[in-house]
């Protein structure tokens, strides 16, 4: 069995059975997303197979960290990361990399490698999405799960400002996404003139 389905396999068991369920976004569901989009960029963005093993290990870790807590999860997902590879006996090199990787998707946004410029756009894939408001509202029942108060105005309002702030990095994803993505911005400003 080879290191990307040993890290699926892992990753969907924690995540199954470790994850508290109040986690109505960064879930499961979130984290097969982030995968699959980022393999989608790493084949248009003609990345070599090295390069995207280390990219597919990142997106498979990077929220992993959550069955923890949601403070400083990268870090967490960085530690989780480390020790299964670690015994699947992955050479520093590459753990090392994927920790990196896992790294730059902490907001704000700091990528330093085409690679993780393909994770950060991966993530936040949702923004350009036509079911936005599916995962908008997930995050939302996230947060409120998690005590934090905001009403429908001030996450819209909250969006509004995270949309006009956030850049997708590669030419793949401002191809897939950008378009649907000023559509819903679209939406939220009228929706914030309500």
């Amino acid at each position: 069995m080879d290191i990307l389905r040993k890290t699926e396999d892992y990753v969907t068991n924690l995540l199954l059975n470790k994850l508290d369920s109040k986690y109505a976004f960064h879930n499961l569901r979130h984290s097969t997303q982030v995968v699959e989009k980022a393999s989608t960029l790493a084949t248009s963005e003609k990345i070599r197979d090295k390069e995207q093993k280390i990219l597919l290990l990142a997106a498979w870790f990077h929220d992993t960290g959550f069955i923890y807590d949601h403070r400083d999860h990268e870090k967490r997902s960085c530690v989780i990361a480390t020790e299964f590879l670690s015994s699947i006996t992955a050479d520093d090199d590459l753990i090392t990399d994927v920790s990196k990787t896992i790294l730059c998707t902490r907001l704000p946004q700091n990528p330093v490698s085409h690679i993780q410029e393909i994770l950060c756009d991966a993530d936040l894939h949702h923004l350009g999405s036509k079911e936005y408001e599916t995962w908008s509202r997930l995050l939302l029942m996230e947060l409120q799960s998690l005590n934090l108060k905001l009403d429908e105005k001030e996450w819209v309002h909250k969006n509004i400002l995270f949309f006009e702030g956030h850049r997708y990095f590669t030419a793949s994803a401002k191809e897939l996404w950008q378009t649907q993505k000023l559509i819903n911005l679209q939406v939220l400003r009228a929706a914030a003139k309500r």
